[in-house]
């Protein structure tokens, strides 16, 4: 074949798969939010769909599943017609679901990324009866000092992998103790049950406890506009703990890349908006917009952190 008739076929494609992007969305956008109705993430989501609404002149509706069936949402997505449609708004914990259980139908291969639209730092926090630990530096030290006396909590898959990090990199080690949810992880460190806790920030807004918790630094590289008095880990001496959870926007993988272009633009516009930014940052959260092949290469980055950390721990699928 010669390469003029090479050029042609290759011309045709990029105009068959500019045609499919023209004409898309030709019905109702379905976004998949694990997570209950009214929470944390509910109202960005809702924010997301109602961009993508304007901009794709198509209804999009959020659909929420229970947060304990996130893997059942996520195989629900990855199982979908490929054509942009459908799309889970996934998240760090769901990523690293298979690192936990055994048997799961979803994998994180199975999605394509669109965008990371959302970064969630992690606090610190202990608990504000023990003088010992009053800051950070003090925690440490009394950590190193006693030796397997120290309990941590934590109340989702980020939040111990936020801990576990915290711990390699400060040269301590704490009983692990899993909580149920941050409600009830925040009442055992208020109480003194666990001594501190990685709380994502979002758990922390409203404020209504953090006047019986010490809040001692914050996993990002930079600190959080809602607590802007709150260190960093790297500003108290401790390097290579950043950490953050991550939301983003998925498709079925195969999804056409015209398509996935489409949705990604529209994404961008709606993350960079001024209503969106302001509302993360009420959340403890850091608005972002990540795209689509940064964001897989962002995603895969994090695993890689997350399999060492794991394996450091003898953490194994169950």
């Amino acid at each position: 074949m010669s390469d003029i008739h090479l050029a042609l076929m290759a011309g045709l494609a990029a105009s068959n798969a500019d045609a499919r992007a023209s004409d898309f969305p030709t019905q109702p956008i379905r976004i998949i939010l694990p997570g209950s109705p009214g929470g944390t993430f509910d109202a960005l989501a809702h924010l997301l769909a109602e961009g993508l609404q304007a901009q794709l002149k198509q209804p999009a509706i959020v659909e929420t599943w229970p947060a304990d069936a996130a893997f059942l949402a996520a195989d629900l997505v990855a199982r979908a017609k490929p054509d942009g449609h459908t799309i889970l708004m996934g998240t760090a914990g769901l990523a690293m679901l298979p690192l936990l259980q055994k048997g799961l139908s979803y994998q994180p291969a199975h999605l394509r990324p669109l965008a990371i639209s959302l970064l969630t730092p992690h606090v610190l926090v202990a608990g504000a009866t023990k003088p010992e630990l009053a800051s950070l530096a003090e925690l440490i030290a009394y950590g190193k000092a006693n030796p397997g006396k120290l309990s941590a909590g934590s109340a989702e898959t980020t939040g111990l992998f936020a801990s576990l990090l915290f711990q390699s990199a400060s040269g301590i080690e704490a009983l692990q103790v899993r909580h149920t949810g941050s409600t009830p992880l925040i009442a055992g460190v208020v109480a003194g049950h666990v001594d501190f806790a990685l709380l994502g920030g979002a758990s922390l807004m409203p404020p209504a406890q953090v006047d019986r918790l010490r809040l001692l630094a914050v996993t990002s590289d930079q600190r959080l506009p809602a607590i802007p008095d709150v260190p960093t880990l790297a500003e108290l001496g401790v390097k290579s703990a950043a950490i953050e959870a991550w939301s983003g926007l998925m498709v079925p993988r195969g999804t056409d890349p015209a398509v996935v272009r489409v949705l990604e633009r529209a994404i961008e516009n709606v993350t960079t908006s001024q209503t969106y930014v302001k509302k993360a940052g009420e959340i403890g959260a850091i608005p972002c917009f990540i795209g689509s092949q940064a964001a897989a290469q962002f995603i895969a980055d994090d695993l890689k952190v997350k399999e060492r950390l794991a394996a450091q721990a003898g953490i194994k699928p169950e």
